[in-house]
């Protein structure tokens, strides 16, 4: 990952992940702590979208401040997006989140983040916690090296 205020966002979802929610907590304690990584991870990736936007604007020699913060960031809102800066990659990004699941990785986040919000509840585990997060990352690094190289 380019940009240092991601990164580091990451490296602080990561430490929850490795350090705190641990396998060896109970099953309350576990759930508390996957909820809090998917309302984190659900923040990355809107903050994301948006600080590699505004890196591409500043490349461009176009003012940061014209960067529109994405909320709830959807696959579909992401490639609009996307294809919006460059329409010549969006098969290559459709391909790229299609495969694997990235983008029901996307789609999974956003929505049990939503559920969270509103009802307290998901039905996250750790282990589809663990299978999601890197899904998402890929997408971010594959847009953030596409728009900004």
């Amino acid at each position: 990952m380019h940009n240092q205020d991601l990164q580091r966002q990451l490296d602080s979802i990561q430490y929850v992940q490795t350090t705190c929610a641990v396998e060896e907590a109970d099953d309350e304690c576990r759930a508390h702590w996957v909820r809090y990584l998917c309302v984190m991870t659900a923040a990355f990736l809107e903050t994301s979208f948006q600080e590699i936007y505004a890196d591409y604007h500043e490349k461009v020699g176009r003012p940061r401040r014209d960067v529109n913060r994405i909320l709830n960031p959807t696959s579909e809102d992401i490639e609009r997006r996307v294809t919006r800066y460059n329409h010549l990659w969006k098969t290559d990004l459709l391909d790229f989140m299609t495969d694997y699941g990235r983008d029901a990785a996307i789609d999974s986040i956003m929505r049990l983040r939503h559920q969270i919000a509103h009802r307290g509840e998901s039905n996250l585990s750790l282990a589809q916690f663990a299978e999601y997060l890197p899904k998402c990352v890929e997408v971010i690094e594959f847009i953030e090296d596409n728009l900004t190289k």
